[in-house]
């Protein structure tokens, strides 16, 4: 209508967030066009708290080019795309009157929710937008927003996934380790591009008896190899095959020698035949030599 400001789409991390219907300005401060203008916000939302001392219509903090930190006039504006809905180019769910949501409230923010700004969805979500939405949420990832038979918009909400890893001090001896991951956290560094780090650790007098050997290709391992002797002993040889299923072939009599010694340093020297192969850089030898080293090696 003729004076209404026009209204601006509202984005975080260049994805559209809201609307605000009415325009946006600061509460604070005037002569400022923030239209087309990147913003940031030095600390959360607060949220609407029921009163005016309290900030009826919450707040939101911003942070301008020039350093200065005002207020939005429009509070902490609700979540509304009624009518701009083309912004949400990847789309939104549309709840039906058979989801089932329970309001709740949290206590995570600077002021504490009240009871109808928070929902959990108990009766699960089955809709083929499910197989756009990346299986690990990131920081900067697109919200992932739904619009109830109301016409109220949510937005989801992660939360973290809290794994047990580690002993239970009520289960049965026989069963100590049942809580611990068997690939040690392997599959969920994979999933993240490694910023998850394995959940693993060391072999200790305090967790030997709830260690256990995962033979999953996804198994955390050391990010260095470990140089380790390792006694050849019968009793050994048995144990690897017991714990990998893999066999290990011990030879008895064969004398490790450095392998950077010179043929020509010792009575006796290794070789291994090579067919096929051109030597880039033959050593001239004169026919005595030949002669002794040929014979040397048929001998050995």
């Amino acid at each position: 209508r003729i004076g209404k400001p026009p209204a601006v789409v509202i984005k975080t991390n260049g994805w559209p967030r809201t609307i605000a219907k009415n325009g946006v300005g600061l509460l604070d401060g005037w002569g400022v066009d923030l239209n087309g203008m990147a913003v940031t916000m030095p600390s959360y939302p607060d949220p609407p708290q029921g009163d005016l001392f309290r900030y009826i219509f919450g707040r939101t903090k911003v942070e301008l080019d020039n350093g200065s930190e005002k207020y939005l006039d429009i509070g902490n504006p609700p979540i509304d795309f009624t009518g701009y809905e083309q912004y949400l180019t990847n789309g939104y769910f549309t709840f039906s009157n058979s989801d089932v949501f329970t309001s709740t409230a949290s206590h995570l923010f600077s002021y504490p929710l009240l009871e109808g700004q928070e929902f959990i969805l108990t009766s699960g979500l089955s809709d083929e937008l499910c197989e756009s939405i990346p299986p690990v949420s990131e920081e900067l990832d697109a919200p992932v927003l739904g619009k109830l038979p109301n016409g109220e918009w949510l937005v989801w909400s992660p939360s973290i996934l809290l794994e047990d890893n580690g002993p239970s001090i009520n289960a049965p001896a026989n069963d100590i380790a049942s809580a611990t991951l068997e690939d040690g956290g392997g599959a969920a560094v994979i999933l993240t591009n490694e910023k998850l780090k394995c959940a693993n650790v060391p072999r200790t007098f305090v967790n030997e008896d709830t260690c256990v050997l995962s033979t999953l290709s996804t198994a955390c391992k050391a990010s260095e190899l470990l140089s380790v002797d390792v006694e050849m002993s019968t009793e050994n040889v048995k144990k690897f095959y017991s714990l990998t299923g893999h066999y290990v072939y011990a030879i008895r009599g064969l004398a490790m020698e450095e392998l950077h010694e010179h043929p020509c340093s010792k009575p006796k020297s290794r070789w291994e035949i090579s067919t096929g192969v051109t030597c880039p850089s033959a050593t001239v030898l004169n026919a005595d030599t030949i002669t002794a080293l040929t014979d040397a090696i048929t001998k050995s």
